[in-house]
């Protein structure tokens, strides 16, 4: 299913949350409504957390179903709620702390910025003209939504790492970097409040959903 939402007045939900197929992490001040229609369309649980002491767990995030990779800024007792739900926790010393603008990944690869390069044994990707492949890219894995001047030969780079096929696209009404306004995973995708009709059609050819 693909369903719209905003986390309180914001259409940008994937600055505040982030989603695999079994969980969805969700800061602590999400209302009952947001929470419910998470839960309703990506058919996940719900875990509440901040990280790096942040509701802007889209910032701070990458992660697949089994590993997740966050910044040395996150808190201990944030780190001990997460090491529950993955197999693998990477904690990156890094002072580009802003993990889920520099990762993009699914369960079948990984695509990082060239920043943390040392860090992080994946492919540096350019995605569009910069190295913010997280904020550029949003994959499951059925495809790949990416900023509308992803070029051709970064298509393919894209596929060939995420082992599934990806178009170019906006959400929220034109914005290019993607990510921040869409959560998702096999079963379902909310977009933000502010995404459009062809917008929405667009999500729906890649990633095979109905609204």
């Amino acid at each position: 299913m693909i369903g719209r939402a905003k986390y309180q007045k914001s259409s940008e939900i994937g600055v505040f949350s982030k989603s695999n197929n079994e969980i969805t992490l969700v800061p602590p001040a999400a209302s009952k409504n947001y929470k419910k229609k998470v839960k309703s369309i990506l058919e996940t649980d719900i875990v509440e957390t901040t990280v790096c002491n942040s509701n802007l767990i889209g910032v701070f995030v990458a992660m697949n179903d089994k590993r997740i990779i966050l910044p040395s800024t996150i808190m201990e007792h944030e780190e001990e709620t997460l090491k529950e739900y993955f197999d693998q926790v990477d904690i990156i010393n890094t002072k580009y702390t802003a993990i889920g603008n520099l990762v993009a990944m699914n369960n079948n690869g990984i695509a990082i910025s060239r920043f943390i390069k040392e860090d992080i044994d994946a492919p540096s990707l350019e995605v569009a003209g910069t190295t913010l492949v997280g904020s550029t890219v949003f994959t499951t894995d059925k495809g790949f939504l990416a900023h509308r001047n992803t070029k051709e030969k970064e298509i393919k780079s894209l596929e060939e790492t995420y082992k599934v096929e990806g178009k170019v696209g906006t959400i929220n009404f034109g914005d290019p970097y993607v990510k921040n306004g869409i959560i998702g995973n096999n079963n379902g995708i909310l977009v933000g409040g502010e995404t459009t009709g062809p917008e929405i059609n667009r999500v729906d050819e890649i990633f095979m959903l109905k609204e």
